[in-house]
């Protein structure tokens, strides 16, 4: 019985670190948006003397405006991804045809690739294009860079559902179609859930490729918006506080969301884990 709790004490322990290493970032730049300059010099990891919530002023509009972007961009991409590889998972896990593991691996080879080495070829086809300055620039590369992961998972999730939940639907005589659309998506709501919190957070985090290709200040993601403030070049005279509430007001919209879709993401690690 000692042992026991004294396991559950050191596991706890344990947890609550990486718990304050994961969560005291976040913490100092709440706390860090209300200071002022000399607040930020004097006492860097100090509370604020004052909650100056009028940090947040100058910086609004230009950072909602952002965040508006990014959620079109990632909106946009994550439909066409979830659509996309929803049914190429599907049709790689369920039916066989000729060279399927050939095309599969064809399919999987671009995520050997390190992102930097494709940028000058990427960045010299969407000039040919004509798609700089413009959201394909953004949209195409994203989802084609989410494909290949996305079919893996989802691949690997549809491969263990029973064979036999879709030869009943059959003898019901059910079509393909219907088949996938009324017993294949339901099932995979919680994988599809992790596939589009993966896919969101890879779109709202890049910064090198939308730097490259976009350089409209009415068309940038917010992860580049933000990365303005805290180099200067937006104009105007910016303190840290004001720097540090853009960096919330980015981050809000991210920890809301995870917050309504953590239940299915983590039963989906654990269906993946158990199975």
């Amino acid at each position: 019985m000692m042992k026991k709790k004294i396991s559950i004490i050191i596991v706890t322990t344990i947890l609550g670190i990486f718990a304050f290493i994961s969560l005291y970032p976040l913490f100092f730049v709440f706390i860090t948006s209300f200071k002022n300059n000399a607040e930020f010099y004097n006492d860097f990891f100090g509370l604020p003397a004052k909650f100056r919530w009028w940090n947040y002023l100058p910086v609004l509009y230009s950072t909602l405006g952002w965040l508006k972007n990014s959620a079109i961009y990632s909106g946009v991409t994550l439909v066409v991804v979830l659509i996309v590889t929803s049914t190429m998972g599907y049709g790689f896990a369920r039916y066989k045809f000729k060279f399927k593991e050939l095309w599969f691996y064809v399919l999987l080879a671009p995520m050997m690739i390190p992102g930097l080495l494709i940028l000058p070829s990427l960045y010299i086809e969407i000039v040919q294009f004509g798609w700089q300055n413009q959201i394909w620039s953004l949209l195409f590369p994203w989802t084609a860079g989410a494909i290949p992961i996305s079919v893996l998972i989802l691949r690997r999730f549809f491969a263990t559902q029973p064979v036999e939940l879709f030869e009943a639907a059959k003898v019901d005589g059910a079509s393909e179609l219907r088949i996938f659309i009324s017993i294949a998506i339901p099932l995979a709501k919680p994988i599809l859930t992790t596939v589009a919190i993966l896919n969101i957070l890879g779109t709202f985090n890049d910064l090198l490729w939308p730097m490259v290709a976009i350089g409209k200040q009415s068309l940038l993601p917010v992860s580049v918006g933000i990365l303005n403030y805290g180099i200067g070049s937006t104009g105007g005279v910016l303190g840290y506080g004001n720097i540090f509430a853009s960096y919330v007001l980015a981050t809000l919209p991210l920890l809301i969301l995870f917050a309504f879709m953590a239940r299915s993401f983590v039963n989906a690690i654990t269906e993946g884990a158990i199975k």
